[in-house]
């Protein structure tokens, strides 16, 4: 699939996903990926996309503002991607507004491998992994470096003297371990750091690096499976933690050093097994989320903000199959209790107006989900749903303070420790169809209706030298429409699949904000077509693949867009024998340079080497 990353490689293939990236921008490590036109994140211009990433099923969207570092997800690390579209908060918990996407990382094993390629904008990216067992342990270490000299994102109109490439530089290593621990199960550890730095395009401190930002993100995780009298059980806990460097500036003289520290950690404990003849799933899910930011403006003013949440889960999920297995229901309930705390806002630019600690807040949320599927005969059955999500409130959201603007566009930003989640129901139908042999058809159709979508707004208040107050507060309802329509045939080592999807979003209620109702979401294409064909014959392989997303709007109140635009990618490869290959490919062929932004560009074409070695 087109795209040298996750996301972008996953909103090639899969119908209804989308994602903020422009087509081998490595420079963008964290776009949002979304999907069934809930859009590009919190509308004011922060946050990522409402649907939930697990790595191994730790989730990977960290408290502070949802985010999601794709560049960290090495492709080939990964064994394989469960996708869940629609709200999944019954099981899953925050974040699963749109849906989820589980990502599942190779087991520990006996293999050595090294891969090089080397691409436009001289782009090299080495990696390389080696693992063995002794005994019952078995034990894999795996490193990356990506280097990119990048390209110049501004438009022509906007470079100056200090404007420059938007550069990428990357490093990781990690290691993985299990134990099989006979009767008791098995255990697992994984371990990995990884630091990026992507330059901002601009050099107005006349610095080697010019204008960047740079994160440094340690991550853990533990878990402990097993089996015990009828019972699968398994208990984990997850750990991450990104120190964030940014130095920004907009001229030579508004210079602004940033740092910023967000922690997030949790710990899962589940069971699942057979009740009165039913499949049965409970569990206790715990997460803990903290931000830490410092702003240095360079002229004698800060700004700190901190904040801190917890939420405490309990959920139950109950399924079966009747009318000799024609007939399968399912039901499940989950529990969520979440806390506000140690907040703090405190900005020197604009004394006095919101300085000092923040109340502590709560709030609870119960979301279930229904379904039930039939299999009318061979090739044919069809499900319906129904199902609510919620997503929390970012963290920077409810702490966050700025001053921005100068003259009569001043504004400052007020905290809002009030903030409450987003939530949302979806209902759903959808058929499985296999006509013929090896034909799919799987066709859908989704409603869904969400409520206290978080917006910025004006408060009213104005004050003479620091301008009018902005908040963030849950403002909005939105509703979505859609359909999904993917088609697949697979033959020997013939692959062809297209897709179209369509949805449509409306702002349908927003008191404070007259302005946003009757308005689309931002970044929600109305139309996603997509086709790809992989075909392997002998020691060679060709694919490709085409998407087209249709206009997207820009800002919130839907008076800017970007045009609708198609990329395709090509590749071929050759199988060397004994797990080695070597491959070539053509990203972004119809070179479009504006995409999902009319104020920057997109990286253009994109080509590429590959060559992998096992030994």
């Amino acid at each position: 699939a087109s795209g040298s990353t996750l996301d972008e490689k996953l909103a090639a293939l899969v119908p209804g996903l989308d994602t903020g990236r422009a087509a081998d921008d490595l420079n963008d490590r964290t776009p949002a990926l979304t999907m069934r036109g809930f859009g590009m994140g919190t509308q004011g211009g922060r946050g990522q996309g409402r649907t939930l990433v697990l790595l191994d099923g730790a989730p990977l969207n960290n408290a502070a503002n949802g985010g999601v570092n794709w560049n960290d997800l090495a492709v080939e690390e990964i064994d394989r991607v469960e996708i869940l579209k629609g709200p999944a908060s019954s099981l899953y918990g925050s974040n699963s507004m749109a849906g989820v996407v589980n990502i599942i990382t190779r087991r520990p094993g006996d293999s050595r491998r090294v891969e090089a390629s080397f691409g436009t904008y001289n782009t090299l990216d080495l990696a390389a992994r080696g693992g063995g067992r002794l005994g019952r342990l078995s034990l894999e270490a795996f490193g990356r470096t990506m280097r990119s000299a990048g390209y110049t994102k501004a438009l022509p109109a906007d470079r100056d003297a200090y404007t420059r490439r938007s550069y990428t530089d990357e490093e990781s290593a990690g290691l993985r371990a299990a134990y099989d621990l006979g009767p008791a199960g098995s255990l697992r550890a994984d371990l990995s750091r990884s630091d990026g730095v992507a330059g901002l395009g601009t050099n107005y401190r006349g610095t080697a690096r010019g204008e960047y930002r740079e994160s440094v993100t340690d991550q853990v995780r533990l878990s402990w499976k097993g089996a015990l009298a009828g019972l699968d059980w398994s208990a984990s806990f997850f750990g991450q933690s990104t120190e964030q460097v940014r130095e920004e500036a907009v001229s030579t003289t508004r210079l602004t050093d940033i740092r910023v520290d967000r922690l997030d950690r949790g710990a899962l404990v589940s069971a699942s097994g057979e009740l009165a003849g039913l499949g049965t799933v409970a569990g206790l899910d715990w997460k803990r989320g903290h931000v830490d930011g410092y702003d240095d403006y360079n002229n004698g003013k800060y700004s700190r903000d901190i904040g801190g949440t917890d939420i405490l889960s309990s959920f139950f999920q109950l399924d079966g199959k009747f009318l000799p297995d024609r007939l399968t229901l399912a039901a499940g309930l989950r529990y969520d209790r979440a806390k506000f705390y140690d907040g703090y806002a405190e900005n020197t630019n604009a004394p006095g107006f919101f300085t000092g600690a923040l109340p502590e807040r709560s709030w609870s949320r119960l979301t279930p989900r229904v379904s039930a599927g039939y299999k009318y005969g061979p090739g044919v059955s069809q499900y319906v749903s129904y199902a609510r999500g919620f997503r929390p409130a970012e963290l920077e959201n409810m702490v966050l303070t700025l001053v921005k603007g100068s003259g009569a566009n001043k504004w400052y930003q007020k905290p809002n420790p009030d903030l409450g989640p987003e939530k949302s129901e979806t209902f759903e139908t959808g058929l499985r169809l296999n006509p013929l042999p090896d034909l799919y058809l799987d066709p859908s159709a989704y409603l869904t209706r969400a409520r206290d979508f978080i917006y910025q707004i004006n408060t009213g208040v104005v004050d003479p030298t620091y301008g009018a107050e902005k908040m963030y507060t849950n403002v909005a309802g939105v509703r979505i429409y859609g359909l999904e329509l993917p088609v697949k045939y697979i033959r020997g080592g013939l692959s062809v699949s297209v897709s179209y999807a369509r949805s449509h979003s409306r702002v349908t209620d927003s008191p404070a904000l007259a302005s946003i109702k009757e308005k689309e979401l931002t970044y929600a294409p109305r139309h996603i077509w997509s086709a790809a064909l992989s075909w392997k014959r002998g020691r060679c392989s060709f694919s490709g693949d085409w998407t087209r997303r249709s206009r997207q709007f820009t800002d919130d109140a839907n008076t800017s867009s970007v045009p609708g635009y198609s990329v395709a990618g090509f590749g071929v490869s050759r199988d060397l024998g004994g797990g080695s290959s070597l491959s070539l490919r053509l990203d972004n062929a119809f070179k479009e340079l504006r995409q999902s932004s009319d104020e920057y560009l997109a990286p253009g074409r994109m080509a590429s080497a590959a060559l992998k070695a096992a030994f």
